[in-house]
């Protein structure tokens, strides 16, 4: 069966990827800012919480960026201002004008799909129609309720406007 992100480009396939990820950006309360690895920043305003986002969201949303650029006829100049934004595979940011969107999300998926690495077996048999042993693309695989991961990040979505430009010192 053919899934429900893998179809000619429309607005409910557009709004079906955005679903996917569109949580945003996250708050949590110092103990649990505590627990990561890396050090996040303090929410200006809101100091007793810190930002974090889920990285499958980034990534979800560079595979979304992907899936578009292979349809730059549909996914052109007036579809992104029809939508009130900008394209952005064109992003320019100051001091990083050689940022190469299309290739960083490229990268980015190469590196989360090489660190969680999938060994799920891709099993053969033989297909009647095609009358040769192929790979079956249908194998179970054991997943993380995905689900529950949005609730989570729904009840953790950022409470205050989030000014990128503030420092405070974790």
């Amino acid at each position: 069966d053919k899934s429900l992100y893998n179809d000619k480009p429309s607005p409910a396939l557009d709004e079906a990827w955005e679903a996917l990820y569109q949580r945003g950006i996250m708050q949590v309360p110092k103990p649990q800012a505590d627990l990561f690895t890396n050090k996040t920043a303090r929410i200006p305003d809101n100091e007793d919480n810190y930002i974090f986002s889920f990285d499958v969201f980034h990534q979800l949303h560079c595979l979304n960026m992907i899936r578009q650029a292979l349809h730059p006829e549909y996914y052109d100049e007036a579809y992104y201002a029809n939508k009130g934004s900008h394209n952005p595979l064109g992003i320019v940011v100051k001091g990083h004008e050689d940022f190469d969107h299309l290739g960083h999300c490229i990268d980015s998926l190469r590196e989360s799909l090489t660190c969680s690495a999938d060994i799920t077996p891709t099993v053969w048999a033989w297909d009647e129609k095609e009358q040769r042993t192929m790979a079956r693309l249908d194998v179970m695989h054991t997943c993380r309720n995905y689900k529950k991961i949005l609730i989570w990040a729904e009840e953790h979505t950022i409470q205050t406007p989030f000014d990128a430009s503030v420092h405070l010192e974790s």
